[in-house]
C-alpha cells in the first residue's frame, strides 16, 4: 500500500538516481510544482530485475537440460543437510501440485541456493533463478506488486 510520506521521501531523496528532480520545481511556498505524469512514468515503468515465479513447464525443460532429477536423486542418501536439502528440492522441483514455483520466497530460495556447491554449479543455479526474473517498477519494489502510482498522489506527496 503506497503511504504519502514514503512517496515524498522517495521523490526528494531519489535513492535510485531516477532523476525525479528534473520534473519538479520547489515553490516560494515550500511545496513543489512541475510534471506529475512523467513522475509516474519514472515510477511505475518496470525497469529492475526481480525474482518471481517460474511455471512448472519451464522447471521441468531445466531440470531435463541439466539431469537435475538423477543428480538430486544420487544425494538424497548423503548425511546431513545435503541430503535433506536433496530430498526436498526434488520433491518441490517434482511436483505436480505446484503449477508456479515462487523463486521470490525466501525459504525457496535458500533451498535452491543451498545445491550449489555439490550438486549444482552456481551457473546452473544462476540460469534456473533467470528463468523467473521479472522487471518490475519502483512502485511494485516500493509498495508491492500491482501498485501504480497516480499523478495526485506525487501531488499530495509534493505537498500540493
Amino acid at each position: 500500500m503506497l503511504i504519502i510520506s514514503a512517496l515524498t521521501t522517495e521523490l526528494l531523496t531519489d535513492p535510485l538516481q531516477q532523476g525525479y528532480a528534473s520534473f519538479f520545481t520547489p515553490s516560494a511556498h515550500g511545496n513543489f510544482y512541475g510534471d506529475d505524469n512523467s513522475i509516474c512514468d519514472l515510477l511505475n515503468t518496470p525497469q529492475y530485475p526481480q525474482l518471481g515465479t517460474i511455471p512448472l513447464a519451464e522447471v521441468t525443460l531445466w531440470m531435463v537440460q541439466v539431469d537435475a532429477a538423477r543428480r538430486l536423486q544420487a544425494h538424497i542418501s548423503d548425511a546431513g543437510r545435503v541430503g535433506a536439502v536433496a530430498q526436498g528440492a526434488l520433491t518441490l522441483l517434482t511436483s505436480p501440485h505446484i503449477p508456479l514455483l515462487h523463486v521470490n520466497d525466501t525459504r525457496i530460495l535458500s533451498l535452491i541456493s543451498a545445491l550449489t556447491p555439490g550438486i549444482f554449479s552456481a551457473g546452473e543455479i544462476s540460469a534456473f533463478l533467470a528463468l523467473g526474473t521479472v522487471s518490475a517498477s519502483r512502485a511494485a519494489i516500493l509498495w508491492g506488486t500491482g501498485t501504480v502510482v497516480q499523478p495526485h498522489q506525487v501531488a499530495n506527496a509534493l505537498g500540493r
